[in-house]
């Protein structure tokens, strides 16, 4: 199991209130309206941008009308949102979007790779690796 990232738990936060958000039929600017704030902050907070503090996640429960235990379930997302990662220390030297990148990163269960041009350097057998070299020329 891939460990916890803040950045993971905020993101299924948002996730979460989005999906309950839309099954109340409200739009994000009557749902922040009734919530008591703007709709540019709900719509961060919905993208895992912007961490929500304890007493807004009360609120948006009580509006959404989200059931005692799954609002437990989103109060501990809440609560491992609100951690810092190891990356957090490099925040004044790299990009918001690629700190956020090492945050999904460091929770990622599965990785992917395609690369269509050529075998990676540990799948290589010497003669392709010959060729490879040899056609550079």
């Amino acid at each position: 199991m891939a460990p916890i990232s803040p950045t993971v738990a905020n993101w299924a936060l948002g996730l979460r209130l989005r999906e309950k958000r839309e099954g109340m039929g409200l739009s994000g600017m009557a749902a922040a309206k009734r919530i008591g704030i703007t709709g540019a902050y709900l719509s961060e907070v919905e993208k895992g941008k912007k961490n929500l503090a304890p007493d807004r996640l009360g609120t948006l429960v009580d509006v959404y009308a989200i059931p005692a235990d799954e609002a437990e379930e989103l109060r501990t997302l809440r609560d491992q949102a609100a951690q810092r990662g190891w990356w957090a220390k490099y925040s004044g030297m790299f990009s918001d979007e690629l700190i956020r990148f090492f945050g999904l990163e460091y929770g990622a269960e599965t990785i992917h790779g395609y690369d269509g041009n050529l075998i990676w350097g540990l799948f290589q057998t010497r003669d392709y690796a010959r060729a490879i070299i040899e056609s550079g020329r």
